[in-house]
């Protein structure tokens, strides 16, 4: 048995330029998907890949009939990410918020991937912006 502590393992070090680069590419997968959906004026999300609306699956609304505290999420992204502030705020005032904190997780996981992006002002703009959707979401 060995008196001397043994070397961290690194294991973990050499991990994480995969993990923020599944991240990074769910993250844009996700809001790349999302901004090709588009709400009709019969507020409803239509398929780009079926041109057709997608169906309520809410299974709130289904066994209860009423909204559930997260109906409109969907249409709200899918209007902030078409430039429709407005009408995003009205589906959900929670959608800008998160549409906020995922482009500042895009920004944090590009920087941590590239670590000479890492600077104390993109360490300060991604933290500000967290904590701005935080704050917007809590007083919302």
């Amino acid at each position: 048995m060995s008196l001397h502590a043994t070397a961290p393992r690194n294991d973990l070090l050499h991990a994480h330029p995969i993990v923020n680069g599944v991240f990074l590419f769910l993250l844009l997968a996700g809001v790349s998907l999302l901004a090709l959906f588009d709400v009709t004026a019969a507020n409803t999300v239509t398929n780009p890949f079926t041109d057709r609306d997608s169906p309520e699956t809410c299974v709130y609304v289904i066994t209860y009939g009423q909204r559930c505290p997260s109906c409109g999420i969907t249409r709200s992204l899918v209007c902030a990410l078409h430039g429709d502030w407005e009408r995003s705020r009205s589906f959900h005032p929670a959608g800008l918020p998160i549409l906020l904190m995922v482009f500042t997780q895009l920004a944090m996981r590009v920087a941590f991937l590239w670590p000479r992006l890492r600077l104390p002002v993109v360490d300060g703009v991604v933290s500000l912006g967290m904590v701005v959707a935080c704050a917007w979401l809590l007083n919302g």
